[in-house]
């Protein structure tokens, strides 16, 4: 009547023969009990998984069951909580289930011994209730454009391609700040923006109804490195991240990821805004001369651009103070050369160039720093011709004792003053008021070095 596999064989046994048909009655003429070794009926269940497959933007749906190890079967049979579909599963493999419609739930898959249907294992697996967005993964990620404002939802979405969150990141250039907040990568969306010359990029989802983040990515999709992330820089809960382009010579793809902020999703409106650059900036460099530090720069093209300005620091960091500007070429196509010359140098100064347009966007230059070295003969007088005052402005590695001498055109010492000179820059005055008008020379001694400049009194 029956097999009874891994039941202990020990004790008393009885066997009951009964009719669930009402009123019918026979005669039992023989039955029999045979007791088999336990590993005739051991029991290893099969190794199987499950995925949905979706048919969109139709509603059907099938699951994908793929076989790793019949275990102790020869053959398994494959079926569902939900319909009465069966499959027969000869061999390892993949196998489908048919049947089934978007928005069905949990289906629970069983796969069993064909011959032993007590040897099974079971897993559950869910069907979404709509098509997830056609933009679910990298390779399909929706193109757009600066200024194009894109709506769209995160509810059906998935999380294909699995990456680690990209965390913050994003700044320079005109971008006042990167991202924020903490980033944790689950179902979303992708866009890609394509930049194709050093600008500023704003990507934002202002106006969505939920909380949202960007990751924002460069490469390829399956070798994307972060740019940077964003969870609540933007408006309530919303997301803003501004980055500089790194396109210089090529084209570059940014693959931006919009998804909700712990597992949140809904509707969200997302947008580009990219800036370009007022300069394309070939060179900025410094060289200390030997009384001025001449700064020079080239551009290979310009848009808009009313004013290159110099501007210096004593640290690199803060402190900025304009030395000078020159006026910028406005809209050029064509290399454009510029110089500035810092008339009162420090002994070690930090310069960066600042390239202004009409419509007041300012672009910043990398940091140079221009040291000086009082062997070189680094000393300034002003003004020259001088009616009663000098300004004698020199700078020392280290602080010394310095002697500063006045002679006429025949060598006559006019006056000797001795002076305590502070390491870096220093600045000193000479009285001319009663000298006669002429030509004298003025030196600056120190322990191993001396420099002469010639001034007009008049």
């Amino acid at each position: 009547l029956s097999t009874f596999c891994g039941e202990n064989a020990d004790g008393d046994w009885i066997l009951a023969v009964c009719d669930d048909a009402d009123g019918d009655t026979g005669t039992l003429n023989s039955f029999s009990i045979t007791f088999a070794s336990s590993t005739i009926c051991s029991c290893t269940a099969a190794t199987a998984t499950g995925a949905v497959e979706l048919t969109c933007p139709a509603t059907a749906a099938s699951i994908e069951v793929d076989i790793t190890d019949l275990g102790s079967a020869s053959s398994l049979i494959i079926s569902n909580s939900l319909n009465a579909t069966t499959v027969s599963a000869p061999a390892i493999g993949p196998y489908s289930l048919t049947g089934f419609a978007i928005g069905d739930g949990t289906v629970t898959i069983t796969v069993a011994d064909a011959a032993d249907a007590t040897c099974f294992t079971t897993f559950d697996v869910d069907i979404p209730d709509g098509c997830p967005p056609d933009n679910n993964d990298c390779g399909n990620a929706t193109s757009v454009l600066t200024g194009q404002v894109v709506m769209g939802n995160t509810t059906f979405a998935t999380n294909v391609e699995g990456l680690e969150a990209c965390q913050r990141g994003g700044g320079d250039g005109d971008c006042t700040a990167g991202g924020g907040g903490t980033t944790d990568f689950t179902n979303g969306v992708w866009f890609v923006y394509t930049s194709s010359l050093p600008e500023n990029i704003t990507a934002t989802t202002e106006g969505s109804a939920f909380d949202t983040e960007l990751m924002v990515y460069q490469g390829s999709c399956g070798a994307l490195t972060c740019v940077g992330g964003d969870d609540d820089s933007g408006a309530g809960t919303t997301s803003t991240l501004c980055w500089l382009s790194s396109a210089t010579e090529a084209p570059v793809d940014y693959y931006i990821y919009v998804d909700g902020h712990a597992a949140n999703s809904g509707d969200f409106e997302f947008s580009i805004l990219a800036t370009a650059l007022p300069v394309e900036l070939v060179s900025f460099e410094g060289k200390a001369m030997e009384e001025v530090n001449m700064l020079t720069w080239a551009t290979s093209a310009e848009e808009n651009t009313e004013w290159h300005i110099i501007e210096r620091s004593i640290d690199g960091r803060s402190n900025w103070t304009e030395i000078g500007r020159v006026p910028a070429a406005g809209n050029s196509n064509t290399i454009q050369n510029y110089e500035l010359k810092d008339e009162a140098p420090l002994t070690s100064g930090y310069y960066r160039l600042i390239s202004l347009d009409y419509d007041m966007y300012m672009d910043y230059s990398d940091v140079i720093n221009i040291k000086r070295d009082i062997v070189k003969g680094n000393i300034r007088v002003y003004p020259n011709p001088v009616a009663q005052e000098l300004s004698i402005d020199f700078a020392l590695v280290q602080a010394e004792d310095v002697t500063i001498t006045i002679t006429d055109l025949t060598g006559k010492m006019i006056s000797t003053e001795n002076y305590q000179g502070a390491r870096g820059d220093n600045n000193h005055t000479v009285n001319f008021n009663g000298l006669s008008n002429g030509v004298y020379f003025v030196s600056m001694i120190s322990q191993d070095n001396k420099v002469t400049k010639r001034v007009v009194k008049n």
